[in-house]
């Protein structure tokens, strides 16, 4: 996943290339992460959960902030943000209880989560323990989640 660090009223936009699949039918999490290789005109392709429903996924189409996983009639939105825990508030967290500004060392950047990861933990001097999380999750996600939940 990549970060890319705008300000304003832009904030942080995210661009997630591997990311779990949420099922509308058995109303489960697939249990591979996915990994998203590309899109055209927003048109991901197709899935099939491990319940055997056939997932058609749609995106944002050049950066993918959320994922649309359709069946039948249903349609569910991840949104990456809400998921992920990265509104705006989540980095006023980060700088509120960590001290480190993703504005000020990342401006107009495009950041890796893990290295941001990595850098924050040189920032804190210490390693960021990993959480367990209902859905399955890169070990990025789930020391940012870690951090998120103090």
């Amino acid at each position: 996943m990549e970060l890319i660090v705008r300000g304003n009223e832009w904030g942080v936009q995210l661009d997630v290339k591997k990311f779990p699949l949420f099922c509308p039918s058995c109303r489960n999490y697939l249990n591979e992460i996915y990994e998203h290789t590309g899109s055209r005109y927003g048109q991901v392709g197709f899935i099939k959960c491990d319940c055997g429903e056939e997932l058609a996924l749609t995106d944002s189409d050049n950066i993918v902030e959320y994922i649309n996983i359709h069946i039948r009639k249903l349609k569910t939105v991840l949104n990456f943000k809400d998921l992920f825990k990265m509104h705006k508030v989540d980095f006023e967290k980060l700088k509120n209880h960590y001290g480190y500004d993703i504005y000020e060392k990342n401006l107009n950047k495009r950041i890796r989560l893990d290295n941001l990861i990595i850098d924050i933990e040189t920032h804190i001097g210490k390693r960021i323990s990993p959480i367990e999380t209902e859905f399955p999750a890169t070990i990025g996600i789930k020391k940012w989640l870690s951090l998120m939940e103090k």
